[in-house]
């Protein structure tokens, strides 16, 4: 997904709308819009989803739902939907703002929160604070070093956002005593911040495959499926 930097939710999702479903979002009004999901996420009206007779592209496996890297360069569909792509007058969402609102609006209704909400987490506009927790754990514990990157633990922090707590990946800390100890350190450290959910996720090793296109020169990798050893959520 196309990522983009919410002054608010930090680095989040990136969602395209029409400029009526735009109009209707300032207003706090969000329901189920039209949706095309070619390369990026984009939400119509029922307007332009007819003027444009965009339901016509759901005939076309080949292109819906798929990245743009999959698509073969000459293909007459994608070139008329780029057309038409290039008609519509767009403008970016940040993906967490719209789940904010979908959640406000159920509050407005009487309703409870349709999805997990994280209000007081740590987002990516908080880079400085997410730097030093991650240096105060490798400095107050021990942990391997990770087969992912070089020269670090294998210990992550990864950003939250509104509908995700900030979240800290450990792995090969299996001694129930030292999960204790980690989580009770982080407990303290949070407990009394404005900001301060967090999950923990103790994780049994990583897994890692590697791959590489020497024609290309490239290579790199991906993680598989990892084994949860425990989970913990502070403050949630």
């Amino acid at each position: 997904m196309t990522l983009v930097q919410c002054n608010k939710h930090g680095l989040s999702g990136l969602v395209e709308t029409c400029k009526h479903v735009d109009e209707e979002l300032n207003k706090g009004i969000i329901r189920e819009f039209n949706e095309i999901k070619l390369w990026g996420y984009m939400l119509v009206c029922d307007t332009c989803w007819k003027q444009h007779d965009l339901e016509s592209f759901e005939k076309h496996p080949e292109i819906i739902g798929k990245d743009m890297f999959d698509i073969e360069e000459e293909n007459p569909t994608i070139d008329e939907y780029f057309q038409i792509y290039d008609k519509i007058q767009r403008v970016v969402w940040c993906s967490e703002c719209l789940a904010q609102i979908k959640v406000k609006q159920a509050r407005n209704n009487g309703e409870g929160a349709p999805f997990p909400v994280y209000e007081r987490t740590l987002n990516s506009n908080n880079g400085e604070e997410i730097e030093k927790l991650h240096n105060l754990l490798t400095e107050n514990f021990y942990f391997k070093e990770s087969i992912v990157k070089n020269d670090s633990f294998a210990v992550f922090v990864l950003a939250g956002g509104y509908t995700h707590p900030l979240t800290i990946k450990i792995y090969y800390v299996s001694s129930e005593i030292e999960q204790k100890r980690i989580t009770q350190f982080v407990d303290d450290l949070f407990r009394k911040k404005e900001l301060n959910q967090v999950k923990i996720k103790f994780l049994e090793a990583e897994i890692w495959t590697t791959w590489s296109n020497h024609e290309a020169g490239i290579s790199g990798g991906k993680r598989g499926k990892e084994k949860l050893l425990k989970e913990v959520l502070l403050n949630c």
